[in-house]
């Protein structure tokens, strides 16, 4: 495109006696942008300059320069390099002239196409956009209809297949506490204080006993003597039990308790603290 000459172009301004003002190109919080014309070297160029309001900024003035010398050493492309700067003599305000740029200018075949090119295309951007909002409610209607359905049908598959998780689990070890003797839940005799607690057993009572039929004699009841009951722990026996030193015989133990034979026959459980070695 040819460069403009004095009867075609409208001058706004004139900066350093020199560079001609056309047309502003856009601004930011600190610098303006217009298109110039060096009237010397009959060329446009793009002439960058403080804000007015900003001449006294000394902060503003600095950040300004510095921009300016960072682009006068740097290698810039067509339309940052630096052809001039200095300071206006009418108006004092600080000015940076860079080469136009010719590829990004408003008036050349790529920019126009670029327009053009945007412009055709926004619309059907539009268009998509504005489908995205239906289709996410679309989605969270269906997903708030069918959750009960999708519920059961979750429901009807886990079932199974905890079944057989459960059916091929490794088995594990017990742990430590399943090992100990169980605590009785039965009903305290009545009028008979616990043994333990009355007196203190000895080791070869609290002892489990290991081999079968060894003569024991029943202790540590106080003279009471001791009741028979139908498992470890379990229901009273009816009829009376074994009398404080009588002597009966144990046939096996388990946890506090083991089961006796009396010389009259008659068998049952009792509490392993309550027997002596004879």
């Amino acid at each position: 495109m040819p460069e403009p000459t004095s009867r075609t172009r409208d001058v706004v301004a004139l900066i350093a006696g020199r560079y001609e003002l056309v047309r502003e190109r856009g601004r930011s919080e600190e610098v303006q942008e217009w298109e110039g014309f060096d009237s010397a070297l009959e060329r446009r160029v793009l002439v960058r300059f403080l804000r007015q309001d900003l001449a006294e900024d000394s902060a503003a003035l600095d950040r300004f320069w510095e921009a300016a010398r960072a682009s006068a050493r740097g290698n810039a492309p067509t339309g940052e390099r630096v052809l001039d700067a200095g300071t206006d003599p009418e108006t004092g305000g600080a000015f940076v002239i860079c080469e136009w740029p010719q590829t990004t200018s408003a008036d050349s075949p790529t920019h126009q196409l670029a327009l053009v090119t945007r412009s055709a295309l926004r619309p059907k951007t539009r268009g998509r956009n504005w489908l995205v909002v239906p289709a996410v409610l679309a989605l969270g209607v269906a997903i708030i209809a069918f959750r009960p359905a999708v519920a059961g049908w979750l429901a009807w598959v886990n079932t199974p297949m905890v079944a057989v998780t459960q059916a091929f689990a490794l088995p594990t070890a017990a742990p430590a506490a399943a090992t100990q003797a169980p605590v009785s839940t039965a009903p305290a005799r009545q009028n008979t204080p616990p043994p333990a607690a009355t007196k203190a057993p000895t080791l070869a009572a609290t002892a489990a006993v290991q081999a079968t039929g060894v003569p024991r004699r029943v202790a540590n009841t106080d003279g009471l003597g001791v009741a028979l009951r139908d498992a470890p722990g379990g229901n009273r026996l009816p009829g009376k039990g074994y009398d404080e030193g009588a002597t009966v015989t144990a046939y096996e133990s388990s946890g506090q308790w083991t089961r006796i034979k009396g010389s009259d026959g008659r068998e049952g459980w009792v509490l392993s603290v309550t027997l002596a070695s004879i």
